[in-house]
Protein backbone atom coordinates (compact mmCIF):
# COMPACT_ATOMS: atom_id res chain seq x y z
CA UNK A 1 0.00 0.00 0.00
CA UNK A 2 3.47 2.31 0.41
CA UNK A 3 4.12 2.38 -2.78
CA UNK A 4 1.29 4.11 -4.20
CA UNK A 5 2.28 7.54 -2.84
CA UNK A 6 5.84 7.13 -3.80
CA UNK A 7 4.38 6.45 -7.16
CA UNK A 8 2.39 9.46 -7.49
CA UNK A 9 5.43 11.52 -5.93
CA UNK A 10 7.11 9.74 -9.00
CA UNK A 11 4.23 10.89 -11.23
CA UNK A 12 4.37 14.26 -9.98
CA UNK A 13 8.45 14.96 -10.26
CA UNK A 14 7.50 13.48 -13.82
CA UNK A 15 5.21 16.05 -14.97
CA UNK A 16 6.91 18.90 -13.17
CA UNK A 17 10.72 18.10 -14.05
CA UNK A 18 12.65 20.73 -16.66
CA UNK A 19 13.26 19.52 -19.72
CA UNK A 20 16.97 20.25 -21.65
CA UNK A 21 17.55 20.49 -24.91
CA UNK A 22 20.41 22.05 -26.49
CA UNK A 23 21.64 24.27 -29.68
CA UNK A 24 24.80 25.67 -30.89
CA UNK A 25 25.73 29.35 -32.46
CA UNK A 26 28.41 29.66 -35.31
CA UNK A 27 29.50 31.35 -38.63
CA UNK A 28 27.47 29.98 -41.48
CA UNK A 29 30.84 29.40 -43.43
CA UNK A 30 34.57 28.82 -42.43
CA UNK A 31 35.64 30.94 -45.55
CA UNK A 32 34.87 34.40 -47.06
CA UNK A 33 36.41 36.77 -49.64
CA UNK A 34 35.59 40.72 -49.14
CA UNK A 35 36.42 43.89 -51.48
CA UNK A 36 39.38 46.01 -49.24
CA UNK A 37 39.16 49.52 -50.34
CA UNK A 38 40.86 52.30 -48.70
CA UNK A 39 38.93 54.78 -46.02
CA UNK A 40 37.81 56.37 -43.32
CA UNK A 41 36.34 52.84 -41.77
CA UNK A 42 36.70 49.30 -42.71
CA UNK A 43 33.55 46.91 -42.26
CA UNK A 44 33.59 42.95 -42.08
CA UNK A 45 30.60 41.60 -42.83
CA UNK A 46 29.20 38.38 -40.93
CA UNK A 47 26.46 35.72 -40.36
CA UNK A 48 25.60 34.02 -37.54
CA UNK A 49 22.98 30.90 -37.69
CA UNK A 50 21.57 28.72 -35.09
CA UNK A 51 21.83 24.93 -35.75
CA UNK A 52 18.76 23.23 -33.92
CA UNK A 53 15.17 24.09 -33.55
CA UNK A 54 14.89 26.40 -30.45
CA UNK A 55 15.59 30.04 -31.07
CA UNK A 56 15.78 32.59 -27.93
CA UNK A 57 13.36 35.57 -27.79
CA UNK A 58 14.65 39.25 -27.65
CA UNK A 59 13.24 38.74 -23.59
CA UNK A 60 15.95 36.03 -23.37
CA UNK A 61 18.67 38.67 -23.96
CA UNK A 62 21.46 36.40 -25.26
CA UNK A 63 24.51 37.72 -27.42
CA UNK A 64 27.54 37.32 -28.39
CA UNK A 65 31.18 39.08 -29.07
CA UNK A 66 33.02 38.91 -32.29
CA UNK A 67 36.47 39.71 -32.16
CA UNK A 68 39.49 39.52 -34.65
CA UNK A 69 43.08 37.59 -34.10
CA UNK A 70 45.24 40.99 -34.75
CA UNK A 71 44.99 42.99 -31.26
CA UNK A 72 46.10 46.07 -33.02
CA UNK A 73 42.71 45.98 -35.57
CA UNK A 74 40.67 45.50 -32.47
CA UNK A 75 41.56 48.46 -30.94
CA UNK A 76 39.78 50.56 -33.57
CA UNK A 77 36.72 48.20 -32.86
CA UNK A 78 33.37 49.87 -32.27
CA UNK A 79 32.32 47.39 -30.15
CA UNK A 80 28.90 46.12 -29.66
CA UNK A 81 26.89 42.99 -28.22
CA UNK A 82 25.12 41.01 -31.84
CA UNK A 83 21.67 40.38 -29.91
CA UNK A 84 21.17 36.75 -30.91
CA UNK A 85 16.44 36.16 -31.23
CA UNK A 86 16.68 34.26 -34.70
CA UNK A 87 18.10 31.59 -36.72
CA UNK A 88 20.13 34.10 -38.89
CA UNK A 89 21.78 36.75 -37.31
CA UNK A 90 23.63 39.05 -39.86
CA UNK A 91 25.69 42.03 -39.65
CA UNK A 92 29.04 43.49 -39.98
CA UNK A 93 32.21 44.32 -37.71
CA UNK A 94 33.25 48.04 -38.05
CA UNK A 95 36.38 49.51 -37.31
CA UNK A 96 37.37 53.50 -37.23
CA UNK A 97 39.33 56.10 -35.90
CA UNK A 98 38.09 57.70 -32.67
CA UNK A 99 38.64 60.82 -30.51
CA UNK A 100 40.07 58.17 -27.59
CA UNK A 101 41.99 56.43 -30.61
CA UNK A 102 44.62 58.22 -33.26
CA UNK A 103 46.28 55.67 -34.73
CA UNK A 104 46.22 55.14 -38.37
CA UNK A 105 43.84 52.21 -39.39
CA UNK A 106 44.60 52.80 -43.27
CA UNK A 107 48.45 51.79 -42.42
CA UNK A 108 47.44 48.72 -40.06
CA UNK A 109 45.31 47.49 -43.01
CA UNK A 110 47.96 47.91 -45.50
CA UNK A 111 50.53 46.19 -43.19
CA UNK A 112 47.57 43.48 -42.84
CA UNK A 113 47.66 42.79 -46.30
CA UNK A 114 51.41 42.96 -47.22
CA UNK A 115 51.88 40.56 -44.81
CA UNK A 116 49.01 37.52 -45.43
CA UNK A 117 45.96 40.13 -46.75
CA UNK A 118 43.99 37.45 -43.83
CA UNK A 119 42.12 38.15 -40.76
CA UNK A 120 40.28 35.56 -38.51
CA UNK A 121 37.21 36.10 -37.01
CA UNK A 122 36.14 34.02 -33.32
CA UNK A 123 33.49 34.26 -31.48
CA UNK A 124 34.62 35.29 -28.43
CA UNK A 125 31.67 35.02 -25.34
CA UNK A 126 28.42 34.17 -24.91
CA UNK A 127 26.59 36.60 -22.33
CA UNK A 128 24.66 33.44 -21.60
CA UNK A 129 24.86 29.87 -21.85
CA UNK A 130 21.56 28.66 -21.53
CA UNK A 131 17.87 29.96 -21.79
CA UNK A 132 14.46 28.67 -20.12
CA UNK A 133 11.55 27.92 -22.68
CA UNK A 134 8.06 27.82 -20.55
CA UNK A 135 5.87 25.19 -21.87
CA UNK A 136 2.65 25.33 -19.11
CA UNK A 137 2.57 26.27 -15.80
CA UNK A 138 4.20 23.33 -14.86
CA UNK A 139 7.17 23.16 -17.23
CA UNK A 140 10.18 24.28 -18.12
CA UNK A 141 12.46 23.85 -21.05
CA UNK A 142 15.92 24.67 -20.37
CA UNK A 143 17.68 25.19 -23.96
CA UNK A 144 21.56 25.02 -23.51
CA UNK A 145 23.87 27.24 -26.07
CA UNK A 146 27.41 26.00 -27.24
CA UNK A 147 29.67 27.50 -29.93
CA UNK A 148 30.29 25.71 -33.33
CA UNK A 149 32.04 26.87 -36.12
CA UNK A 150 33.44 29.95 -34.16
CA UNK A 151 36.52 30.85 -36.35
CA UNK A 152 36.00 32.04 -39.57
CA UNK A 153 38.53 33.09 -42.14
CA UNK A 154 38.47 36.40 -43.69
CA UNK A 155 40.14 36.71 -47.35
CA UNK A 156 40.71 40.59 -48.08
CA UNK A 157 40.61 41.11 -51.97
CA UNK A 158 42.48 44.30 -52.93
CA UNK A 159 42.34 43.49 -57.12
CA UNK A 160 40.87 46.55 -59.01
CA UNK A 161 37.37 45.24 -60.63
CA UNK A 162 38.85 44.34 -64.54
CA UNK A 163 38.06 47.10 -66.90
CA UNK A 164 36.45 44.62 -68.73
CA UNK A 165 33.65 44.62 -69.94
CA UNK A 166 30.41 46.68 -70.55
CA UNK A 167 30.89 48.18 -73.61
CA UNK A 168 33.94 47.07 -75.75
CA UNK A 169 34.87 47.38 -79.46
CA UNK A 170 36.97 44.54 -81.15
CA UNK A 171 38.88 44.97 -84.24
CA UNK A 172 41.23 42.30 -85.52
CA UNK A 173 42.00 39.64 -88.06
CA UNK A 174 40.68 35.93 -88.92
CA UNK A 175 42.10 32.97 -89.54
CA UNK A 176 41.07 30.95 -92.21
CA UNK A 177 41.50 27.02 -92.28
CA UNK A 178 43.69 26.09 -95.18
CA UNK A 179 45.44 29.46 -96.24
CA UNK A 180 46.80 32.00 -94.15
CA UNK A 181 46.04 34.88 -92.37
CA UNK A 182 45.25 37.68 -94.77
CA UNK A 183 44.43 41.59 -94.25
CA UNK A 184 41.64 41.48 -96.06
CA UNK A 185 40.83 39.11 -93.70
CA UNK A 186 38.97 41.51 -91.26
CA UNK A 187 37.25 41.16 -88.09
CA UNK A 188 35.39 43.42 -85.69
CA UNK A 189 32.93 43.25 -83.11
CA UNK A 190 31.09 45.87 -81.05
CA UNK A 191 29.89 44.21 -77.82
CA UNK A 192 27.69 44.92 -74.61
CA UNK A 193 27.53 43.24 -71.70
CA UNK A 194 25.11 43.92 -68.24
CA UNK A 195 24.49 41.07 -66.31
CA UNK A 196 22.84 43.36 -63.61
CA UNK A 197 19.65 45.05 -64.89
CA UNK A 198 16.43 43.81 -63.21
CA UNK A 199 15.08 40.90 -60.94
CA UNK A 200 16.20 41.69 -57.70
CA UNK A 201 16.57 38.88 -55.21
CA UNK A 202 16.44 38.77 -51.12
CA UNK A 203 19.95 40.38 -50.79
CA UNK A 204 19.49 43.03 -52.80
CA UNK A 205 21.40 41.88 -55.96
CA UNK A 206 20.11 41.89 -59.78
CA UNK A 207 20.61 38.47 -61.78
CA UNK A 208 19.13 39.23 -64.17
CA UNK A 209 20.55 41.32 -67.56
CA UNK A 210 21.35 41.28 -70.95
CA UNK A 211 24.53 40.87 -73.80
CA UNK A 212 24.15 41.58 -76.96
CA UNK A 213 26.78 42.88 -80.01
CA UNK A 214 27.10 43.35 -83.81
CA UNK A 215 30.13 41.32 -85.48
CA UNK A 216 31.67 41.08 -88.92
CA UNK A 217 33.90 38.37 -89.46
CA UNK A 218 35.15 35.38 -92.28
CA UNK A 219 35.73 31.41 -92.56
CA UNK A 220 37.49 29.86 -95.51
CA UNK A 221 36.42 25.69 -95.51
CA UNK A 222 38.02 23.26 -97.99
CA UNK A 223 34.94 20.76 -98.06
CA UNK A 224 36.82 17.55 -98.10
CA UNK A 225 33.62 15.44 -98.16
CA UNK A 226 31.99 17.26 -101.34
CA UNK A 227 35.60 15.74 -103.31
CA UNK A 228 34.76 14.57 -106.63
CA UNK A 229 36.13 12.93 -109.60
CA UNK A 230 34.75 15.15 -112.96
CA UNK A 231 35.16 16.08 -116.20
CA UNK A 232 35.47 20.39 -116.45
CA UNK A 233 36.29 22.47 -119.81
CA UNK A 234 38.15 25.20 -120.09
CA UNK A 235 38.70 27.85 -122.86
CA UNK A 236 41.96 29.04 -123.88
CA UNK A 237 42.43 33.04 -123.35
CA UNK A 238 44.65 33.12 -126.57
CA UNK A 239 43.01 31.80 -129.84
CA UNK A 240 45.12 30.12 -132.84
CA UNK A 241 42.07 31.43 -135.33
CA UNK A 242 40.22 34.17 -135.61
CA UNK A 243 37.01 32.49 -135.66
CA UNK A 244 37.42 29.93 -133.17
CA UNK A 245 38.18 29.14 -129.71
CA UNK A 246 40.20 26.48 -128.03
CA UNK A 247 37.89 24.24 -125.94
CA UNK A 248 40.26 22.07 -123.13
CA UNK A 249 38.24 19.13 -121.89
CA UNK A 250 40.35 17.53 -118.77
CA UNK A 251 39.43 14.98 -116.00
CA UNK A 252 39.92 16.06 -112.18
CA UNK A 253 39.54 16.26 -108.72
CA UNK A 254 37.33 19.13 -108.07
CA UNK A 255 37.21 20.52 -104.35
CA UNK A 256 34.86 23.26 -103.82
CA UNK A 257 36.25 25.84 -101.02
CA UNK A 258 33.73 28.09 -99.67
CA UNK A 259 34.49 31.61 -98.02
CA UNK A 260 32.23 32.91 -95.79
CA UNK A 261 32.04 36.55 -95.16
CA UNK A 262 29.24 37.28 -92.38
CA UNK A 263 27.71 40.05 -90.91
CA UNK A 264 25.94 39.25 -88.19
CA UNK A 265 23.60 40.63 -84.32
CA UNK A 266 23.27 38.30 -81.29
CA UNK A 267 21.17 38.94 -77.80
CA UNK A 268 20.92 36.98 -75.29
CA UNK A 269 18.62 37.44 -72.41
CA UNK A 270 20.55 36.38 -69.15
CA UNK A 271 19.61 35.13 -66.01
CA UNK A 272 22.46 34.07 -63.29
CA UNK A 273 22.22 30.98 -61.52
CA UNK A 274 25.41 30.53 -59.88
CA UNK A 275 28.27 33.03 -58.45
CA UNK A 276 31.29 32.15 -56.81
CA UNK A 277 32.39 34.48 -53.36
CA UNK A 278 34.89 36.15 -54.92
CA UNK A 279 32.80 37.28 -57.81
CA UNK A 280 35.54 35.69 -60.64
CA UNK A 281 33.12 33.13 -61.94
CA UNK A 282 29.71 32.98 -63.04
CA UNK A 283 27.39 30.88 -64.64
CA UNK A 284 23.86 31.93 -66.44
CA UNK A 285 21.18 30.43 -68.26
CA UNK A 286 20.63 32.55 -71.50
CA UNK A 287 17.61 33.07 -74.23
CA UNK A 288 19.47 33.29 -77.24
CA UNK A 289 18.66 35.14 -80.32
CA UNK A 290 20.83 35.97 -83.64
CA UNK A 291 20.16 37.47 -87.10
CA UNK A 292 22.80 36.75 -89.89
CA UNK A 293 23.45 37.72 -93.25
CA UNK A 294 26.02 35.40 -95.28
CA UNK A 295 27.53 36.39 -98.26
CA UNK A 296 29.06 32.78 -99.53
CA UNK A 297 31.42 32.23 -102.41
CA UNK A 298 32.82 29.50 -103.76
CA UNK A 299 35.26 28.06 -106.07
CA UNK A 300 36.81 25.10 -106.85
CA UNK A 301 39.99 24.02 -106.51
CA UNK A 302 40.82 21.21 -109.27
CA UNK A 303 44.00 18.24 -109.36
CA UNK A 304 44.54 17.66 -113.40
CA UNK A 305 44.68 13.54 -113.67
CA UNK A 306 44.19 13.12 -116.99
CA UNK A 307 43.89 15.45 -120.46
CA UNK A 308 40.92 14.64 -122.64
CA UNK A 309 41.12 16.41 -125.64
CA UNK A 310 41.51 19.94 -127.17
CA UNK A 311 39.35 21.53 -129.64
CA UNK A 312 38.97 23.90 -131.85
CA UNK A 313 35.49 25.22 -132.18
CA UNK A 314 33.62 28.46 -134.14
CA UNK A 315 32.62 31.36 -131.50
CA UNK A 316 29.63 31.75 -131.97
CA UNK A 317 29.36 28.26 -130.09
CA UNK A 318 29.79 29.95 -126.70
CA UNK A 319 25.96 30.75 -126.75
CA UNK A 320 24.88 27.40 -127.27
CA UNK A 321 23.06 26.93 -123.09
CA UNK A 322 24.32 23.42 -122.55
CA UNK A 323 28.65 24.97 -123.38
CA UNK A 324 27.47 27.94 -121.11
CA UNK A 325 26.38 25.71 -118.34
CA UNK A 326 29.84 23.37 -118.24
CA UNK A 327 31.89 26.50 -118.50
CA UNK A 328 30.25 27.89 -115.42
CA UNK A 329 30.56 24.46 -113.35
CA UNK A 330 34.69 25.15 -113.43
CA UNK A 331 34.00 28.99 -112.11
CA UNK A 332 33.38 30.48 -108.58
CA UNK A 333 29.89 31.55 -107.87
CA UNK A 334 28.31 33.65 -104.83
CA UNK A 335 25.43 33.49 -102.59
CA UNK A 336 23.74 35.88 -100.46
CA UNK A 337 22.27 33.97 -97.54
CA UNK A 338 19.82 35.61 -94.50
CA UNK A 339 20.15 32.95 -91.12
CA UNK A 340 18.13 33.53 -88.03
CA UNK A 341 18.31 31.43 -85.02
CA UNK A 342 16.63 30.88 -81.68
CA UNK A 343 18.03 28.86 -78.83
CA UNK A 344 18.70 28.41 -74.71
CA UNK A 345 22.30 28.64 -73.94
CA UNK A 346 24.48 28.39 -70.79
CA UNK A 347 26.94 30.97 -71.08
CA UNK A 348 30.16 30.71 -68.13
CA UNK A 349 32.55 33.51 -67.16
CA UNK A 350 35.71 33.25 -65.14
CA UNK A 351 37.55 36.80 -64.80
CA UNK A 352 40.42 37.58 -62.59
CA UNK A 353 43.34 40.29 -63.24
CA UNK A 354 45.12 38.45 -65.74
CA UNK A 355 42.42 36.62 -68.39
CA UNK A 356 39.29 36.74 -68.89
CA UNK A 357 37.61 33.43 -69.98
CA UNK A 358 34.03 32.96 -72.16
CA UNK A 359 32.14 29.86 -72.87
CA UNK A 360 28.97 29.77 -74.53
CA UNK A 361 26.92 26.40 -75.88
CA UNK A 362 23.69 26.52 -76.79
CA UNK A 363 21.52 24.51 -78.58
CA UNK A 364 18.50 25.79 -80.42
CA UNK A 365 16.41 25.63 -84.00
CA UNK A 366 17.00 28.17 -86.89
CA UNK A 367 16.27 29.31 -90.27
CA UNK A 368 20.00 28.35 -92.31
CA UNK A 369 18.14 30.83 -95.78
CA UNK A 370 20.04 27.31 -97.06
CA UNK A 371 16.99 24.49 -98.40
CA UNK A 372 18.46 20.80 -97.72
CA UNK A 373 16.71 18.22 -97.46
CA UNK A 374 14.29 19.29 -94.47
CA UNK A 375 13.93 22.73 -95.68
CA UNK A 376 15.41 25.83 -94.60
CA UNK A 377 14.56 25.13 -90.53
CA UNK A 378 17.07 23.13 -88.85
CA UNK A 379 18.22 22.26 -85.24
CA UNK A 380 21.85 23.52 -84.35
CA UNK A 381 24.24 23.56 -81.63
CA UNK A 382 26.50 26.40 -81.27
CA UNK A 383 29.77 27.15 -79.07
CA UNK A 384 31.57 29.94 -79.01
CA UNK A 385 34.74 31.24 -77.18
CA UNK A 386 37.00 33.27 -76.11
CA UNK A 387 39.99 33.74 -74.06
CA UNK A 388 41.51 37.75 -73.24
CA UNK A 389 44.28 38.95 -71.74
CA UNK A 390 43.65 42.00 -69.67
CA UNK A 391 46.38 43.99 -69.82
CA UNK A 392 46.71 44.64 -73.43
CA UNK A 393 42.99 43.54 -74.43
CA UNK A 394 44.37 40.61 -76.63
CA UNK A 395 41.45 38.53 -77.24
CA UNK A 396 41.36 34.89 -79.46
CA UNK A 397 37.75 34.01 -80.25
CA UNK A 398 35.68 31.37 -82.13
CA UNK A 399 32.55 29.68 -82.72
CA UNK A 400 31.78 26.16 -84.13
CA UNK A 401 28.07 26.23 -85.82
CA UNK A 402 26.71 22.54 -86.05
CA UNK A 403 23.49 21.82 -88.37
CA UNK A 404 21.82 17.80 -87.29
CA UNK A 405 21.37 17.71 -91.20
CA UNK A 406 23.93 17.45 -94.14
CA UNK A 407 25.60 20.51 -94.64
CA UNK A 408 29.33 20.90 -92.88
CA UNK A 409 29.79 22.56 -89.16
CA UNK A 410 30.74 26.34 -89.90
CA UNK A 411 34.20 26.86 -87.73
CA UNK A 412 35.30 30.54 -86.81
CA UNK A 413 38.41 31.79 -85.35
CA UNK A 414 39.93 35.30 -84.81
CA UNK A 415 42.26 37.28 -82.89
CA UNK A 416 41.71 40.90 -81.97
CA UNK A 417 42.26 43.76 -80.08
CA UNK A 418 39.92 45.62 -77.44
CA UNK A 419 39.23 48.72 -77.69
CA UNK A 420 37.30 50.15 -74.70
CA UNK A 421 34.21 51.99 -75.55
CA UNK A 422 33.46 54.00 -72.04
CA UNK A 423 37.17 54.98 -71.76
CA UNK A 424 37.26 56.60 -75.77
CA UNK A 425 33.98 58.41 -74.73
CA UNK A 426 35.61 59.62 -71.64
CA UNK A 427 38.75 61.01 -73.28
CA UNK A 428 36.43 62.30 -75.82
CA UNK A 429 34.15 64.16 -73.35
CA UNK A 430 36.89 65.43 -71.46
CA UNK A 431 39.02 67.01 -74.74
CA UNK A 432 36.05 68.61 -75.54
CA UNK A 433 35.32 70.38 -71.66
Amino acid sequence: MRTKPFLSLLVLMFLTSVLQAQISIGFDKARQVIKYESGDSFKIPYTLQIDGNKFPSKANNISVKITTDNESLNSFKVSSDIAINQSITKGHLEFKRTKDHQGNLQSLLDSIIKHKGIVELTIESLSEKQFELEKDTTKKEIVKIELKDHIQTVILNTEKKNKSSKYNFFMGANFNFGEKVKVKSFYSEIDVFLPGLFFKNRKGTYWGGIRAGIYRNSSTTLQKDKERDDIIFLVEDENLQNDSISLIAKRVIRTPETTSENLGFYGQLLFRIFEDDAKSFQTYLALHTEIIQRTETTKFNFKDTLHISQNYIPRDSLLDPLLRRQLRESKEFTDKLYSSYFGVGVPMKYTDKNIEVFLNPVLGYGDTGRRSRNGTGQFFGLFQFYLMEQKHGIKISGEVREYFSDQNPQMVVNLSKRFDIESLLDSNKGKSD
